[in-house]
């Protein structure tokens, strides 16, 4: 009898190890299409205007959320997808027939039951930027030219709000101004040095007289590459102005000085970029193309990056901050040839750590951190970038 009990048992042993080893892993969710029309998809079941459908997530649901998002930028895409399904995500595999891109996609199931956003993160990205859209219906079609902008510039990233701005009354759907939101932990997370934030407006009552686009950085003391930005819209036959501390009575209704993810990315010494664009730039199709081609000639990769990637460094490389000496601001690049946790830190003279500019996982590719020197005396500082397999320093001067 326990000769026989024996021969069941370890029968029944050889099924299930058979079963376990014949049934298929569950696989991704691969769709193949045109990213900007699965976006507009995505846009058009949003929350709407006065409907109280914005759920507002708890810090357990932002914790829940950010470990999601380390877990795609280390590429750990295994157990995302059913970790998402628990707050009635997709995690999807995306391939975009018209660039023939494969992106790696965070979406809320429809009918939406909580309006938190969606995120798009390119791993194959060398370029560390992150394209926002915090009023995809409010700002009627600024998703559009956000998502074609973040094809463009084959950004890193590209997050979008999941309801309208006045979806709830008491103004917790408005992703530009509440930090409890998901949009908010992953501009958090995903610790890009350059975040582009797209808005629009019109110009009509209290907007009147404004000029095509106003673009700022949330403070009166804009860094140079906004002047930059104004320079290649004009050229394509724009009106454009940079607000800062001698515009601020001109431009004030749009200089962003509240904006929480510009307040983040200024305080962490991150490059933050709002641009509001009238209607017509965002609706008319010509208008929105000319958009998107300034928006690359400025935050685009250069052509020698895209084409021709042999000769991107082999190695970590520091280039030295400019401009050096520097006030009020300096900017410090530098290259990753792998993913890497990575921290960058400022240390005075006598030794003494008086900031840290960066301390997160970043991808292969160029990375660059702003450096204010509002909180710095004149004199000599040293940058360090730390990872696990190098360290570099760099020195730099404040002349105020």
């Amino acid at each position: 009898m326990n000769n026989q009990r024996r021969f069941y048992l370890n029968y029944l042993y050889l099924i299930v190890s058979l079963m376990s080893v014949a049934a298929p892993a569950r696989s991704q969710t691969v769709v193949i299409g045109d990213i900007v029309q699965y976006i507009k998809t995505i846009k058009d079941a949003m929350p709407d205007m006065g409907t109280n459908k914005f759920f507002i997530p708890t810090n357990a649901h932002l914790n829940y959320f950010d470990t999601l998002f380390i877990d795609l930028k280390k590429k750990e895409f295994g157990t995302i997808e059913t970790r998402a399904s628990q707050y009635g995500y997709q995690f999807i595999k995306f391939v975009n027939t018209a660039s023939d891109d494969t992106l790696y996609i965070l979406k809320e199931n429809i009918p939406v039951l909580r309006g938190w956003g969606t995120f798009i993160y390119d791993p194959s990205s060398l370029n560390d930027l992150s394209i926002e859209v915090p009023h995809p219906l409010w700002d009627t079609n600024s998703w559009e030219l956000a998502i074609r902008a973040f094809i463009k510039t084959q950004a890193r990233w590209f997050i979008l709000a999941g309801t309208h701005r006045y979806c709830n009354s008491d103004s917790s759907s408005d992703m530009a101004h509440v930090t409890q939101s998901v949009f908010h932990t992953c501009h958090k997370r995903s610790a890009t040095s350059r975040a582009l934030q797209i808005h629009g407006f019109s110009k009509t009552g209290s907007n009147a007289g404004y000029p095509d686009l106003v673009i700022s950085n949330g403070t009166l003391n804009p860094p140079s590459i906004l002047y930059t930005v104004q320079e290649k819209y004009v050229a394509k036959g724009f009106t454009a102005g940079v607000f800062s501390s001698s515009t601020y009575s001109a431009l004030n209704n749009l200089g962003a000085t509240t904006n929480k993810q510009g307040l983040y990315s200024n305080s962490n010494g991150r490059l933050f970029v709002h641009i509001e664009h009238d209607y017509p730039l965002r609706n008319t199709p010509a208008k929105l193309a000319l958009s998107v081609e300034a928006i690359d000639e400025v935050f685009g990769l250069p052509t020698s990056v895209q084409n021709d990637e042999p000769r991107l460094p082999a190695d970590f490389h520091l280039f030295q901050n400019y401009p050096n000496p520097f006030n009020p601001s300096t900017t410090i690049k530098f290259y990753l040839p792998t993913g890497e946790w990575t921290t960058v830190s400022v240390i005075d003279i006598t030794g003494r750590t008086v900031s840290y500019l960066m301390n997160d996982y970043l991808q292969r590719g160029f990375h660059s951190v702003q450096l204010s020197s509002e909180r710095l005396a004149s004199g000599v500082y040293f940058c360090t970038i730390n990872t696990s397999s190098f360290t570099r320093t760099m020195k730099m001067v404040v002349v105020k």
